[in-house]
């Protein structure tokens, strides 16, 4: 008798975390423009410094709040796939990696502990060479290695993989 197959496991980004992440660079970035926009003088000044990074700031806060979106992650053991899919306002996009493509799976780190910004996700390490990072981003647990270990364990059950 064949055991039976895990079920559909379907894993949504959050859009919600995302925007507050946005909404959060945007302030800052104001601030900075506003306390450093007294710059005078040529060449690059603290004040200039100050003042570009608060630009820069808004514009990557007004990038993320007017493209917004969602990453969703299907794991479907009946059809025996991954499908990574994107939405945003303007398109949407579609990733689909079989099982039988995989070679392994890791839990991956983003940034250093001793900055306080250690973030973690699940990658796929593909056959033919390549790697797929999973669960990146706004995710619920992103900052716990142990929450990304059992979703790497997990996903290894659903692949069959040692």
């Amino acid at each position: 008798m064949k055991p039976a197959s895990p079920e559909l496991w379907v894993t949504e980004s959050s859009p919600q975390r995302q925007s507050a992440v946005s909404w959060v660079l945007l302030v800052v970035g104001l601030v900075l423009v506003v306390v450093f926009r007294g710059f005078h003088g040529p060449g690059l000044s603290n004040s200039m410094a100050g003042f570009l990074l608060g630009v820069l700031l808004i514009s990557i806060a007004a990038a993320s709040l007017l493209s917004g979106g969602k990453q969703i992650i299907t794991v479907d053991p009946q059809r025996r796939q991954i499908v990574v899919s994107g939405q945003n306002r303007f398109s949407g996009g579609k990733k689909v990696i079989l099982f039988k493509d995989v070679a392994r799976v890791r839990v991956g780190r983003f940034g250093k502990a001793s900055n306080g910004t250690e973030s973690f996700h699940v990658s796929v390490i593909l056959k033919q060479g390549g790697t797929v990072p999973l669960f990146f981003g706004f995710y619920e647990g992103q900052f716990d290695r142990a929450v990304a270990q059992a979703r790497c364990d997990r996903l290894a059950a659903y692949l069959q993989l040692d």
